[in-house]
Parts: C-alpha cells; structure tokens; sequence
C-alpha cells in the first residue's frame, strides 16, 4: 500500500474547482468533490496502473495521471511516486493545456 499525500498545490486545485462547482451546481458539488477525493485514495493500491502524464516528457520525474469523469468534464488527478509515498501535485481539468513548465516538479 502506498500513503496518498496531496500538495498545496493539489489542495489549491481542488478547492477552486470545488467553489467553481458550487457556484454553477450547489446540491452537486458536495458528491462531486467526495467522488474526486475517493478516486484519489485509490492511488494508494496500484498507482502504476496510470498512464504516464504528457507532462513527464518535460519533467526531471515521472508523472503519471489519473482520469476522474466523464468528457468534458473530466478531471486529471497528477501525481509522482517516491518510493512508498504517491503525492497528487495537481488536479486539473482534462480540457486545460499541461501543467506549464514553472509549475513542474
């Protein structure tokens, strides 16, 4: 088993698309972020099973990503694994562009 940690940066992702979603849909928003979340702590069994993120190709480590939902509004859960520790380091819509360089682990 592996310990799911998420960044500030994470923790800043989710909590603006989760005001976001509240603004547009309040009685959704709640099983939304819960949906989101509980997908994340699956990291915590196999994370190896996701895909490699595009962004990997410019990063000094390997990010790999998870996809939560459905289309357009899905979401990219994006992640590193160290050793026993796999740490969310962004969530981000799956219609944004990739993660900038600046903002690269």
């Amino acid at each position: 088993m592996f310990e799911v940690i998420l960044a500030a940066r994470a923790e800043s992702d989710i909590a603006g698309a989760y005001r976001y979603h509240r603004s547009r849909s309040p009685l959704t928003a709640g099983p939304w972020l819960n949906h989101l979340l509980a997908q994340a702590r699956t990291l915590a069994s196999n994370p190896e099973r996701c895909g490699i993120a595009e962004e990997s190709a410019r990063s000094r480590v390997e990010i790999r990503e998870l996809l939560v939902g459905k289309k357009r509004g899905a979401f990219r859960v994006l992640f590193v694994i160290r050793a026993s520790v796999v740490s969310v380091i962004h969530v981000r819509r799956a219609t944004r562009g990739p993660i900038p360089d600046d903002e690269l682990p």
